[in-house]
């Protein structure tokens, strides 16, 4: 979604996508709750450019690359009562061989987090289903 204000995004269940699942652009005032993003072939999650985006009860599993990210720009990211577990099944697409990223969090201006729950891949994990 780019260039949206004021909406809220809810309810659904995105899987297998060639990249993101949920993916946020140049957005503004946005939640993002009760949603379950898994097995993509990028983020779970992704935030570039946003601000005010909360994400509340959201399940991010298995996705290639980290469950969420919040890259350059986003700013006044919230993120409570989350899942975020066995993201990062692709290592190559991370930045160094083996560094698994649950929340890949490179803006921290107005971040805040509270009440998720983090479980990671063991280190000899690579993949499987989910």
């Amino acid at each position: 979604m780019t260039n949206v204000t004021d909406i809220t995004v809810a309810n659904n269940i995105v899987h297998d996508n060639e990249d993101t699942g949920i993916d946020l652009k140049s957005a503004s005032t946005v939640i993002v709750r009760n949603n379950t993003s898994c097995r993509n072939g990028d983020h779970g999650y992704d935030n570039l450019n946003t601000n005010a985006t909360t994400f509340v009860n959201n399940v991010s599993a298995r996705n290639a690359h980290d469950g969420i990210s919040i890259e350059a720009g986003a700013t006044n990211v919230k993120v409570f009562n989350c899942i975020f577990a066995q993201n990062a099944v692709n290592p190559l697409t991370l930045a160094s061989a083996g560094y698994v990223r649950e929340l890949a969090i490179y803006v921290t201006t107005g971040f805040q987090s509270n009440y998720n729950v983090v479980a990671a891949l063991p280190a000899t994990d690579f993949g499987g289903g989910y």
